[in-house]
């Protein structure tokens, strides 16, 4: 199965237990540092979940809205799927993509900001040898309001 990259902070985990290196017979799922996703465009009326990497060097890694979700893999925008419900708002969802690949994100609201709110949070996933990688993130939701009537 092919390795899937969605992001990595150099340090990430370092500190931690080591994990095996990745190799041929190995399905670990490596999360590696790429370039942001092109900027994401919202219709009036629609609101959006702009995702990065958290820390110095700010990455930005993922998008959800009404439309659909994407995320970056290999250095690539992927269409993802989210696992159920649509809200925006939510706490916690699961994004699917690839080859039974999914990535789990977790975010508590941090404040409100002009014109939206700010959580931070993080991208989770499990290695088939069942450890977590834990990716922090910080996340903006953000609704570009209706354009006004024309007289």
């Amino acid at each position: 199965m092919r390795y899937i990259s969605v992001f990595i902070l150099s340090f990430l985990l370092s500190a931690c237990a080591s994990t095996p290196s990745p190799s041929g017979a190995s399905n670990v799922k490596e999360i590696t540092e790429l370039t942001s996703l092109p900027p994401q465009n919202l219709n009036p009326g629609d609101c959006g979940l702009f995702i990065w990497t958290s820390g110095e060097r700010q990455s930005f890694i993922g998008f959800e809205s009404q439309e659909g979700v994407k995320l970056l893999d290999n250095g690539q925008v992927v269409n993802a799927s989210r696992q159920e419900g649509n809200d925006l708002g939510a706490e916690e969802r699961i994004y699917s993509f690839g080859e039974n690949e999914s990535l789990k994100l977790t975010l508590r609201k941090e404040t409100d900001i002009t014109e939206g709110q700010r959580f931070i949070g993080r991208f989770t996933s499990k290695t088939d040898e069942g450890w977590e990688r834990i990716l922090p993130v910080v996340a903006v939701l953000s609704c570009l309001p209706e354009e006004a009537p024309r007289s």
